[in-house]
């Protein structure tokens, strides 16, 4: 079961409105997903956590470039102000890479989508731009 913590809800919101907005950002994530799989884009899989929708996994494999033949894990953290806050990337293991830091393994994502329009952005934005950087 996929859960969301629905503990921090603004003062004054009763708890019929936090449970509500809740299943709205989770509907919104899910149809994130559905678009995400639409793009098909190659040699990258993703798949939302099984505790949460705020959490998926990606597997990069890369074919071409620098890092040709390269298997790269990494997760996309969706924070709760989503789509306002850019969701945050982080590397699993060692990862050499200009934009990635290499004690935490997060991606700098301003270098590699500059600009994150709320109202136009998604999530397969950032792992299109994940693949190409």
């Amino acid at each position: 079961i996929l859960t969301r913590d629905v503990s921090h809800r603004s003062e004054g919101e009763s708890p019929l409105f936090t449970e509500m907005k809740s299943q709205f950002s989770d509907l919104h994530l899910l149809l994130e997903y559905k678009l995400l799989g639409e793009q098909q884009i190659p040699g990258v899989f993703m798949l939302p956590s099984e505790q949460t929708l705020q959490e998926w996994h990606g597997i990069l494999f890369l074919h071409v470039g620098p890092w040709k033949g390269g298997v790269f894990r990494f997760s996309l953290l969706i924070p709760d102000g989503y789509p306002q806050t850019r969701p945050i990337v982080r590397f699993r293991g060692d990862v050499y890479h200009p934009y990635i830091h290499q004690k935490n393994g997060q991606l700098n994502m301003l270098r590699i989508l500059p600009i994150w329009d709320p109202k136009r952005s998604h999530l397969y934005h950032i792992v299109s731009a994940i693949r190409e950087a």
